[in-house]
């Protein structure tokens, strides 16, 4: 089988070279099949993988992978991941993840209160839940991604923050080059790498969008994802998700197509792959929204990409780099093949998780916690007032009447993740 999870991996089953995305109106045509490889290379294909670190045919080579093969350089891959240093592979800070005992939901909350009398009006706290299994992340106020926004000119183009800085990234990805298998083999997944070749006239596929998208917001400091599509046909795509605090969600961004995906009825909640993926599973109706185009109905071909989908354990490709053999050359190696992104092992970024013990009648005691890539910090807002730098162990003194919390995390660049917010009334 073919797969494509490095830049080298083409868009669609096989390697037959796709036509530009913008040809023809129709979803899904860059994404035609081709007749699968034979596999009798297996184990010398097995070796080259090993050798590029990635689970990936070079499109001009003359096989495919074997499952014997990839099961061969899955486990070398483990092996190297064991006995070889990892140059600077300690993980981002990403804040306090432990809560100490106390409630952690409304009803929980309430029963704290009752013997006083005192009753839960809101309850809206986060996850401080990260990913199941390791990913490296890279700080992004590291010199070299602060060289990378100066010289593309990121923070201009996602000026305006929220939403609307994420499609604007995603359009300036779609339109550094012309969509097409490259000339020659590019043996790399950095943004700069890939930019300036592009600049030289070089075309490129899904996957170098994908990561050039990802590295891109997060220079800028947003929560990112590699995603690898899968349909039940075979054909493949790559693309990513970006966090947005504004609506404290991942977004799913297509920069091959410039695309993003949303519900009839709300323009302004762009879907998640997960809900993508959901929607497919329910025959739900789904809007496919391109840059500078009326949305319009959701091709079912291109829906049927989100059957099966996996994630990229690695954001940090702008700072560090591996030789091929490496097996965190790509990430698809490291302890395998990329895993499956489901609901038992999504994550959330920049939210405020928090467990609350009552230390008397009218003062509570709250514990936080948050998955913060970058995290610098967490702000408290009572009643009202002014953010406030807190502690990861915050005292609540209650007053009679109405008491209103808000905390949230920040972390790079002062990005501040959605608040969560607590209200008690107090007779």
């Amino acid at each position: 089988m073919t797969l494509s999870g490095g830049p080298s991996g083409a868009c669609g089953r096989g390697v037959e070279r796709p036509p530009h995305p913008r040809a023809k109106a129709g979803a899904g045509t860059a994404l035609r099949t081709a007749r699968p490889r034979p596999r009798r290379w297996a184990l010398a294909l097995a070796g080259a993988t090993l050798a590029g670190g990635a689970a990936v045919v070079d499109p001009a080579g003359p096989g495919g992978l074997s499952d014997a093969g990839l099961r061969l350089a899955t486990g070398a891959g483990r092996a190297l991941a064991a006995v070889l240093p990892a140059r600077a592979t300690q993980p981002l800070p990403t804040g306090p993840r432990a809560l100490g005992p106390g409630a952690r939901s409304l009803a929980g909350l309430q029963a704290l209160l009752a013997p006083s009398g005192g009753r839960v009006l809101r309850f809206d706290v986060g996850s401080a839940q990260g990913p199941p299994w390791p990913l490296l992340h890279g700080d992004p106020a590291a010199p070299a991604a602060a060289a990378f926004r100066r010289e593309q000119g990121l923070d201009a183009i996602a000026s305006q923050g929220g939403l609307v800085a994420l499609l604007a990234l995603n359009r300036w990805v779609h339109d550094r080059w012309e969509y097409g298998l490259p000339s020659r083999t590019l043996h790399t997944a950095r943004a700069p790498d890939i930019l300036a070749a592009a600049a030289a006239g070089e075309r490129f596929f899904c996957a170098h969008s994908a990561y050039v998208l990802a590295q891109a917001g997060w220079s800028l400091g947003y929560g990112a994802r590699v995603l690898r599509l899968e349909a039940p046909d075979g054909r493949v795509h790559a693309a990513a998700e970006l966090w947005c605090p504004s609506l404290g969600r991942w977004v799913y961004l297509d920069p091959t197509f410039a695309r993003h995906f949303v519900l009839p009825g709300a323009p302004e909640r762009p879907l998640a792959a997960l809900e993508l993926q959901e929607a497919r599973r329910a025959r739900r109706a789904v809007l496919e929204v391109r840059a500078g185009e009326a949305p319009r109905p959701a091709a079912a071909a291109d829906l049927d990409l989100f059957w099966r989908l996996r994630v990229c354990r690695r954001d940090d490709f702008l700072l560090r780099s591996y030789p091929r053999w490496h097996p965190l050359y790509f990430g698809n190696l490291w302890q395998g093949l990329w895993p499956d992104l489901d609901p038992d092992s999504d994550w959330t970024v920049g939210e405020v998780a928090c467990t609350v013990r009552a230390l008397g009648p009218r003062r509570l005691e709250l514990d936080l916690a948050t998955y913060t890539p970058g995290f610098q910090r967490f702000e408290a807002r009572q009643d009202g007032g002014p953010w406030h730098p807190a502690p990861a162990r915050l005292a609540w003194r209650l007053r009679r009447g109405t008491n209103r919390l808000a905390l949230r995390a920040v972390g790079s660049f002062g990005r501040a993740g959605r608040p969560a917010r607590l209200e008690v009334e107090v007779p």
